[in-house]
């Protein structure tokens, strides 16, 4: 079915709402997003997929968009995107260097292509490249809110964690509870340790921005910090919230679930969800759980996080037994 903007313009607007329930919803009355044809109509099937912790059905619809409009800048940058998911950051720069500038695109357009260049440019430790394009995109739409998002996440790549939440922020003040700056200012506050701020950041945001993709992140901060039940309870939200099944979406939340279900007693349903998640690790966690027994007991070692920068994963875990040993030492001075 060949849609136009206009046909799905009540999803495109519960969507730009992070209402990403209301837009399936929506959607679902129009067609199945599988048969919706046209490269604006399958660039929201894809967007919207995406939200719903469908990646490869959203990789699909863009490149099937990319197929049916290979010259349609907006196209290419998800197109780009899907590349680099798919193929690495090497085969994403060789083809977004091919396209060219894309003079012919309207300036939001080529803000994102700039901002696009900027993270796969950071993706390879070229930060002054990677700066000079996010201040070409910030000088085309100033106040474009996926702009800073993107800032942020380049930033996070330079390990700038204050300035990366400053952007992310910044992007949160243009369009109020938008999804990806506050998934990245959650995250970044997680790195600069300030755990409590990221948690109310992400049950305050589950108010206005439906669908399980902040939902999820925001299980497994609490999971992280120790509320296991309410963690529980939020997982269950994430797996309803998938209307789109795919196997590794749900394998991954198996393996949440099992580790939520282990750390609330339940050590029943914590195997019978590891023997779901289907990688090695929870396969054993699995078989240990069902011989385990009734007097087995958890022991836990309060070690604290460290967040590695590029290429120092020994410091770090160096750092974390310093702290635990009460000799505290810097990971980046070590």
């Amino acid at each position: 079915m060949r849609l136009t903007i206009k046909d799905i313009s009540a999803v495109q607007d519960a969507y730009d709402c992070g209402k990403f329930i209301d837009a399936w919803r929506a959607a679902q009355a129009i067609a199945p997003l599988a048969q919706w044809q046209g490269p604006d109509a399958r660039i929201l099937a894809g967007r919207l997929a995406g939200n719903l912790l469908a990646p490869r059905f959203a990789d699909s619809r863009h490149l099937l968009a990319w197929r049916e409009a290979p010259d349609d800048p907006r196209v290419l940058c998800y197109f780009i995107r899907c590349v680099w998911r798919r193929r690495g950051p090497l085969a994403a720069w060789q083809r977004i260097r091919a396209a060219g500038d894309l003079p012919t695109a309207a300036p939001a357009i080529q803000a994102e292509w700039l901002a696009l260049k900027a993270n796969l440019a950071a993706g390879f430790r070229d930060f002054p490249t990677a700066e000079k394009l996010i201040a070409q995109a910030h000088v085309l739409c100033r106040d474009d809110p996926w702009i800073h998002a993107e800032e942020a996440s380049v930033l996070e790549r330079h390990d700038l964690y204050a300035e990366a939440l400053a952007s992310a922020r910044r992007a949160m003040e243009l369009r109020p509870w938008y999804r990806p700056a506050v998934q990245y200012a959650a995250n970044l506050l997680q790195m600069l340790e300030r755990d409590e701020e990221a948690l109310e950041l992400l049950r305050q945001s589950i108010r206005h921005v439906q669908g399980p993709a902040l939902l999820g992140q925001l299980a497994m901060l609490e999971t992280e910090l120790g509320r296991y039940a309410d963690a529980r309870g939020r997982l269950a939200e994430v797996r309803n919230g998938c209307h789109i099944p795919e196997t590794a979406t749900f394998k991954w939340l198996a393996a949440l679930e099992s580790d939520a279900a282990y750390y609330c007693g339940d050590y029943s349903a914590a195997a019978d969800l590891a023997a779901q998640a289907g990688d090695k690790f929870h396969a054993k966690i699995s078989d240990r759980l069902r011989q385990a027994s009734n007097a087995a007991k958890r022991v836990r070692l309060p070690l604290a996080f460290v967040r590695q920068h590029h290429m120092t994963c020994a410091p770090a875990v160096l750092s974390t037994l310093c702290r635990y040993w009460a000799m505290p030492a810097d990971h980046l001075a070590l």
